[in-house]
């Protein structure tokens, strides 16, 4: 099976499901899909080449909860605050 079959067997498989008029919107679920499967098959890659076995390598569904999982614990270091920054200066 070639590159763009397989990329299209994947994105079938695994498809975001957004109904929007937007065509934005849609090229945008479209590009995080291709874009998670290509990391995917990265880490399959990389995976392969450090000498994993291939029942301890995630299948592309399990991947994707994986990265969901770890996108949705992280937690950015600086917090963006509202309004004008306090002075705390002692005169």
């Amino acid at each position: 099976m070639g590159g763009v079959d397989l990329m299209d067997s994947f994105i079938c498989r695994y498809f975001i499901r957004i109904n929007s008029r937007k065509w934005t919107t849609r090229l945008f679920y479209r590009l995080l899909d291709m874009t998670m499967i290509h990391t995917s098959i990265l880490y399959k890659n990389v995976s392969t080449m450090k000498g994993k076995y291939q029942e301890d390598i995630m299948k592309l569904a399990d991947f994707r909860t994986e990265l969901a999982d770890t996108l949705f614990r992280y937690q950015s270091q600086s917090e963006n605050k509202r309004g004008r920054p306090s002075t705390n200066s002692q005169r």
